[in-house]
């Protein structure tokens, strides 16, 4: 059964010899948990501020997957412990192969909410594109963030 949700979504990419670049958002979205995996659908304003990006985030204890389609599109799955899981980013000005390397995928849950934390790196070829951390937290649309 899907659930209307709340979602604070935190985001911080950090370029060698750049200041890391943090973003944070609060959107509303739909939750749904079957067969052991969580779902989040959701929509935010792409940066042009005339598309929006449809997102899909699933996971479980163990890995997370976000698939976004819109002006960009993307998959990235996030898995700990594998050497590096292959992403595509579609843009109008063609594909770029990347990878993530995922650290930690890192799930708690209380009362009122469920956090989803993951550390990953991205890479195009084997050059490190960037240091990433997102920040996921589910609140029952009930609750205010």
């Amino acid at each position: 059964m899907k659930q209307k949700v709340l979602l604070n979504i935190k985001s911080t990419h950090i370029v060698k010899g750049m200041a890391a670049e943090d973003m944070e958002y609060n959107v509303s979205g739909f939750y749904e948990f079957e067969d052991g995996m969580h779902k989040i659908n959701y929509e935010e304003i792409a940066d042009d501020k005339s598309s929006l990006i449809k997102n899909t985030f699933t996971f479980n204890d163990k890995s997370a997957s976000l698939i976004r389609r819109g002006f960009v599109d993307s998959s990235m799955d996030f898995r700990p412990g594998e050497d590096m899981n292959p992403a595509l980013y579609k843009t109008v000005y063609g594909d770029i192969d990347m990878g993530v390397r995922t650290y930690a995928v890192d799930i708690c849950r209380n009362n009122d909410r469920i956090t989803a934390d993951i550390h990953y790196s991205l890479y195009t070829g084997e050059m490190l594109l960037s240091e990433c951390k997102l920040v996921i937290s589910i609140y029952n649309a009930t609750f205010e963030i």
